[in-house]
């Protein structure tokens, strides 16, 4: 039987829906805008200066502790050898901004700095944007490039680069439980009040020891996240995790409806425990798509540590897993039936892209295969694609207990010809694809075949014409809202949804739009039929109406912020109308359903 180790931690339906966003015109009010005020930080400046452009202060401190709602503190090229605390909150309309400035790059170096634990921290404080820095050399047990702890609403930490955050200075010291360093963290403390708004997107987090904790971590009582264009790499643990049920806020604790999406993840390899790419540990409602993930231990892994609790309603899809060291997917509570652990339950891994794993057959994984699943209660395996590379490895190791497991429509390979396919299945073992479908009655409609990848030797995983990968998929497979394959094409082609990450024969659709004022923020993301609108909705009547200005959908009333789905509009051309006092209008968007 296997036993995976722990991994550590420190504590749509459619088909032919295009949906084209173009800005006809926008009109900002400046009715009741309190104006923002741009503060500037230098290497030369002086904190007695009044903070322009001309009398810059010389310290980040220094303007943490002195600006407030709204304000934004532009920070010129150079290096700064300072550790922040940021306190001051802003509002969902006017956040405060930390950025560097222009086309210059601003460093923030904790290097020699010990007397706090974190490069940039952010406690308690509500809507702060961390925009464009270099954040490095934070050395020391517990050491932090970038935390937002407390009841942190509106956090976004967006376009730095994070490196050289060790729990130790000493590149061979001695890892524990206890031992931990983490480049990004976001915990809200708060049981009673959930956090949202928290978007994490477009960071180089790279280079960093962090012990037994990880390059990349929301947890606590999050309720609405987004980590999104990240790249992680030479991490030595997890890469990305969203964690939960560690007593990070007395209830709640459980990080939920949040996106992963879009991250290139590699090299994230322990010496001591097993380290995911990407890891859910304890959450829920959360969906992993469209990631790379390569050369780590793991793929994506989704289990739960604790006993007594749950990981549930994962949805993990159209990524690519490949030349990992053990399984691509690592599923389930891995040691539930033995009161060891927490459970998985109610969760979908559908189109991944899974080659060449379990490279490395002495690895932490104990088992070599490339789908490792251990205790499950409702779990589908579905429109897949398992490549096997390593002579030595099975398909698939599926530990026995596991309860309304399913698996089908997948396509399952081994270099050397399916016939030579293994299958550990609950308990027993069959040699041959064949074997195993009526043996373990499982994947009745997948197939034991060759998927035709366009170029292995570039790691090209588009299907070539042909491939039995095409229209393989469930026909009733039923997409995520705005789901497109991993390019951001239409996922389904043809009627019938192929296997794997990509679709052939799709095409990308329209492309991010995003319209910001000190009123209103409207965001359309390409790989989503959502709008998002959000602002100070004070006094707005928020409507779309259609080209004989009835009102198709009103939001007048409604709380800040919205989220519509495209989808449920009829064809043809709408607009997306916001007004002042019924009067100007603020924002006039055209809507082309097609």
């Amino acid at each position: 039987m296997i036993a995976f180790p722990k991994i550590p931690h420190r504590q749509l339906t459619r088909e032919a829906l295009a949906v084209l966003l173009l800005i006809a015109d926008i009109f900002f009010l400046s009715i009741g805008v309190t104006a923002q005020t741009n503060y500037y930080v230098s290497t030369t400046g002086n904190n007695s200066n009044p903070g322009t452009l001309a009398s810059p202060w010389q310290t980040l401190q220094h303007a943490a502790s002195n600006v407030g709602t709204g304000d934004v503190v532009n920070v010129r090229g150079g290096t700064y050898n300072e550790k922040v605390e940021i306190f001051a909150s802003g509002t969902q309309t006017e956040p405060i901004t930390f950025q560097s400035y222009q086309n210059e790059t601003a460093i923030i170096d904790g290097g020699g700095i010990t007397s706090l634990e974190a490069i940039i921290g952010i406690w308690g404080a509500n809507y702060i944007t961390i925009d464009g820095f270099i954040i490095q050399n934070s050395i020391g047990l517990d050491a932090i490039g970038i935390v937002a702890s407390g009841s942190v609403n509106g956090i976004k930490i967006i376009n730095n680069e994070i490196r050289n955050i060790h729990f130790s200075a000493n590149p061979n010291a001695a890892v524990t439980e206890f031992t931990s360093a983490q480049p990004i963290i976001v915990l809200d403390t708060d049981g009673s009040n959930a956090v949202n708004n928290i978007i994490i997107k477009n960071n180089e987090v790279h280079d960093c020891r962090t012990g037994y904790s990880e390059a990349l971590t929301v947890g606590g009582n999050i309720d609405g996240f987004l980590i999104k264009e990240n790249t992680v790499y030479n991490i030595s643990n997890i890469g990305i995790d969203a964690v939960g049920h560690y007593g990070d806020a007395p209830a709640n604790d459980q990080p939920r409806n949040g996106t992963i999406t879009q991250n290139t993840v590699y090299n994230c390899i322990s010496p001591y425990a097993l380290a995911a790419g990407i890891y859910i540990d304890g959450g829920k409602d959360i969906v992993i798509s469209r990631n790379e993930v390569y050369n780590c231990q793991w793929g994506i892994e989704v289990g739960c540590e604790i006993i007594g609790e749950s990981t549930s309603r994962i949805t993990v899809i159209n990524n690519i897993i490949y030349e990992n060291d053990d399984a691509a997917l690592a599923i389930g509570g891995y040691d539930f039936l033995n009161n060891g652990s927490g459970r998985v339950t109610d969760c979908l891994f559908r189109n991944n892209t899974c080659y060449g794993n379990d490279k490395n057959a002495a690895g932490l994984g104990e088992e070599t295969t490339d789908l490792a699943i251990t205790y499950t209660e409702n779990c589908t395996i579905q429109n897949n694609i398992f490549y096997v590379t390593n002579s030595i490895a099975q398909a698939c190791y599926i530990d026995s207990g596991s309860i309304n497991l399913t698996l089908d429509y997948n396509i399952y390979y081994e270099t050397s010809g399916a016939s030579n396919l293994g299958f550990d299945y609950a308990g027993n073992y069959y040699y041959g694809f064949s074997t195993y479908q009526s043996g373990a009655s499982q994947d009745p409609n997948s197939l034991g075949s060759n998927p035709l990848f366009v170029d292995l030797g570039s790691d090209d995983f588009h299907l070539q014409s042909g491939s039995p990968a095409t229209n393989l998929g469930d026909p009733s497979t039923a997409l995520v809202s705005g789901e497109t394959d991993f390019d951001g094409a239409t996922r389904v082609v043809g009627g019938r949804i192929d296997a794997g990450a990509f679709e052939s024969g799709s095409t990308i659709p329209n492309q991010e739009y995003l319209i910001e004022s000190t009123s209103i923020e409207l965001i359309h993301e390409p790989d989503s039929d959502v709008i998002y609108i959000s602002g100070d909705f004070t006094n707005k009547t928020i409507q779309i109406t259609n080209t004989s200005n009835a009102v198709v959908e009103n939001f007048t009333g409604v709380s800040s912020p919205i989220s519509y789905d495209l989808a449920n509009l009829p064809l043809g051309k709408h607009f997306l109308v916001i007004r002042e006092n019924g009067n100007t209008a603020l924002v006039l968007v055209d809507l082309i359903k097609q």
